[in-house]
């Protein structure tokens, strides 16, 4: 492993640790949030790099253009599938209404 390898798995793990969610962020917003958590400066085109990383390991970024009239601006959401348990719950609570009591 080289030390650039080292690095971009650093930098893999504090994306993902922003994108994890699954809420639509800018590569500008994700260049803040990860300043915010880590104080450290990943460029966009390194966060963007990473994103890619994320598709080559068979995960989904889904990517949307923010605005018709702003060009090339667009948001970024790392799609997280639910287990299949989870999933299945989540599908029998919309047929059948929640039934839990807090």
């Amino acid at each position: 492993m080289t030390a650039s390898d080292f690095d971009n798995k650093h930098q893999r793990n504090r994306v993902f640790d922003v994108m994890q969610f699954g809420k639509w962020h800018t590569l500008y917003q994700i260049r803040l949030e990860i300043f915010e958590c880590f104080k450290v400066k990943d460029s966009e085109a390194a966060i963007s790099a990473r994103l890619r990383d994320f598709r080559k390991e068979g995960r989904t970024v889904e990517r949307r253009r923010v605005s018709q009239t702003t060009g090339r601006l667009y948001e970024y959401r790392l799609v997280i599938p639910q287990p299949a348990k989870r999933q299945q719950e989540l599908t029998f609570e919309k047929e059948v209404g929640n039934t839990r009591s807090y």
